[in-house]
């Protein structure tokens, strides 16, 4: 992966990048990019990349850590970062618990 970080001077340095945009009453606009708190917030999840980046991302969590015929991951820390570290309610009936916390699962 050569496109991504957690840094926002490799997200402000990166000439392709897109820009936040807020609907307003006159449509669409780029809204601004004050984001000096950015890497502050990056342990919570504060990731920039492109999709071939998210692609080999993908194919490592999909491949059970493994990409390009080599294991980069270990099967078993990478199935941990697929579990809820943090839940937000009881099991339910049917032994389910609600997911909506920590925990490196991707919503694509």
């Amino acid at each position: 992966m050569t496109s991504s970080g957690y840094r926002f001077a490799g997200y402000e340095s990166n000439p392709n990048r897109a820009s936040l945009h807020l609907r307003t009453e006159h449509g669409w606009e780029a809204g601004p990019n004050d984001l000096a708190v950015y890497d502050v917030a990056a342990p919570a999840g504060g990731a920039h990349s492109n999709v071939m980046d998210m692609a080999k991302w993908m194919i490592l969590q999909l491949d059970d850590g493994g990409y390009d015929g080599k294991q980069i991951i270990a099967k078993g820390p990478l199935e941990e970062t697929h579990t809820p570290q943090v839940v937000s309610g009881p099991a339910g009936a049917d032994g389910r618990v609600p997911f909506n916390g920590l925990g490196r699962r991707p919503f694509v």
